[in-house]
């Protein structure tokens, strides 16, 4: 829960990685440790590949970023549909991957959409500047866009 202080915390995602880094179906471990998936683990992950990458561990490098796709895969099932897109097109390559998200999933482009990537641009924006905080905000001013001209297309039922 939430009452967990950071080293707790920490220590948990660095043990739940462990087990889904060795677990035999990560499909199915990833389905069970659903709830664990939090901020924090996908920090430690990341943390993790960062240093596996800077040493040139390829072979950890690919293992992490299999078990990192899955966790991801899995928390978005459990995510608000907007939620779910917006996190699609900030991980999206350009315009058309963008597009292809929103038409795959039309019903999530809303005003709860808008509320939360304008919410997300502030939280962003507050962050010290930077090229990634730069290229987020990049990003997210073209899902913004693109979004506005998506939901303005579709005949209002």
């Amino acid at each position: 829960g939430e009452m967990m202080n950071g080293r707790a915390a920490q220590e948990g995602a660095t043990r739940l990685l462990a087990e889904l880094l060795s677990a035999p179906d990560l499909g199915e471990a990833v389905a069970k440790n659903a709830a664990n998936l939090t901020e924090e683990f996908f920090m430690v992950a990341s943390t993790y590949m960062n240093m596996a990458q800077g040493e040139g561990n390829d072979e950890v490098v690919e293992t992490l970023s299999t078990v990192l796709e899955a966790a991801f895969q899995e928390r978005m099932k459990t995510l608000p549909p907007e939620i779910r897109l917006l996190n699609v097109m900030m991980r999206a390559e350009g315009a058309g991957e963008r597009e292809a998200a929103m038409a795959a999933d039309p019903g999530a482009i809303g005003p709860r959409f808008f509320k939360v990537a304008e919410q997300m641009v502030k939280d962003v924006s507050g962050q010290p500047a930077g090229q990634e905080r730069d290229a987020v905000l990049a990003q997210l001013e073209s899902v913004l866009v693109e979004a506005r001209k998506f939901a303005g297309d579709q005949p209002s039922s």
